[in-house]
């Protein structure tokens, strides 16, 4: 047993900052009311949720008019992916013998790939472009399946598995050459706040999606960010709010919560992304040193601008060693860590990104590091990965 719990899922979620908690109470209590109310005490509250949109609308580079409040990532999602088909639908009927489509990747995230199933049973085409061994995609090949059919191309930046970093900037560039009428949506809810996400660093990109709750915010809370001029029709229908793009009472706290931690990280960035490309790095050294056999799922890119492999998450397949097995040692002595099975592994349902990628049997490990993470930290799951492989891999005793 550690002795402290170690957190390394960061990836999944993160603990509130204090600075973000404190930011969210008077919103719980005295600055309570709703928003849309009229009176004082909702003027009030709204002034927080206008302040928030300001404060991430000039993060973003876009008018504030342009945040869209939502309850998280996934929805930000289905709203790009469906608010784009129904606002394309009420265009007039395509040309003879093309269809509506949309272009994504085989490691989007669920809330993309099963929103896209969806639409297909809807009669919208779904074209799934692959990847390489490193979980990244080929702009040109993303290019090659877009038409004048094609609605809109949905593309993670960073994998949520294994930190695969997509190349936004030249995807995006080609997508709008090939058909200037596409629109470009971008999934960075696993690297907004640790990357320079933004319209201005990604011109040619129309949507971009966040979630609180991946940067020391709040859960529950999330936006889709939309570039001036582009067509959404909402997929939650009511009051009107979010500028009728997203009826619903606001979650002031969440909001709030959202920019507080935006604001945050954009300070301090580039520091955080080079500590975790040292711990990243110290991890992977005395692994590797360790046991040679283990094998790191994505590029092992180590210096900055961390442009195929985001250096937060580390995903690592152990070959031959049950992922149950070694998951619930490294449990057992205080240590959160995602598993995930591997393509062929018996272990449970295989991971659709590691298949994509190819990725051979064995347990695989997703360790996502974070603020708080030390090189302590690190240091104690090396050695409690070690001691739990020596022990699951020792053989059989007659």
């Amino acid at each position: 047993m550690a002795s402290k719990p170690i957190y390394l899922d960061y990836s999944a979620t993160t603990p509130v900052r204090p600075e973000v908690l404190a930011a969210m109470l008077p919103y719980f209590t005295e600055k309570f009311a709703n928003p849309s109310s009229v009176h004082a005490a909702g003027l009030e509250a709204n002034q927080g949720v206008g302040q928030a949109r300001r404060t991430l609308a000039r993060i973003l580079g876009i008018p504030p008019t342009g945040v869209v409040f939502t309850a998280g990532g996934t929805e930000a999602d289905v709203l790009a992916l469906r608010g784009a088909l129904r606002a394309a639908a009420t265009a007039g009927p395509l040309s003879a013998g093309l269809k509506r489509s949309i272009v994504l990747s085989a490691i989007e995230h669920h809330a993309v790939l099963e929103t896209a199933r969806c639409l297909e049973d809807e009669g919208c085409e779904a074209r799934v472009v692959p990847v390489d061994a490193d979980g990244c995609v080929d702009p040109a090949a993303v290019e090659a399946q877009v038409d004048d059919g094609t609605v809109l191309v949905s593309i993670m930046h960073v994998n949520n598995e294994t930190g695969a970093v997509q190349p936004v900037v030249e995807l995006s560039r080609r997508v709008k050459q090939k058909n200037p009428g596409t629109l470009v949506h971008v999934d960075a809810v696993q690297s907004f706040g640790r990357y320079p996400v933004s319209f201005a660093a990604w011109p040619d990109v129309d949507l971009i999606s966040v979630a609180a709750h991946k940067i020391y915010g709040p859960k529950g809370a999330g936006a889709l960010f939309v570039r001036p001029g582009t067509k959404l029709t909402p997929v939650i229908t009511g009051g009107g709010q979010e500028h009728g793009l997203r009826s619903g009472t606001h979650n002031v706290p969440g909001i709030v919560g959202l920019a507080e931690a935006a604001r945050l990280l954009e300070e301090t960035r580039e520091r955080d992304m080079a500590h975790y490309a040292a711990l990243a790095r110290r991890f992977l050294d005395g692994l590797f040193a360790r046991v040679p056999d283990a094998r790191l799922n994505g590029a092992r890119d180590d210096e900055a601008p961390w442009a195929r492999r985001a250096p937060y998450i580390v995903n690592v397949c152990f070959r031959g060693t049950p992922t149950e097995s070694l998951h619930g040692a490294l449990s057992d002595a205080g240590i959160s860590v995602s598993a995930g099975s591997a393509c062929h592994s018996k272990d449970g349902g295989p991971s659709h990104v590691l298949c994509a990628m190819g990725t051979g049997e064995g347990a695989c490990l997703r360790f996502s590091l974070g603020r708080p993470t030390t090189e302590e930290d690190v240091d104690t799951v090396l050695e409690t990965v070690v001691r739990a492989l020596q022990k699951l891999r020792a053989p059989a005793r007659a």
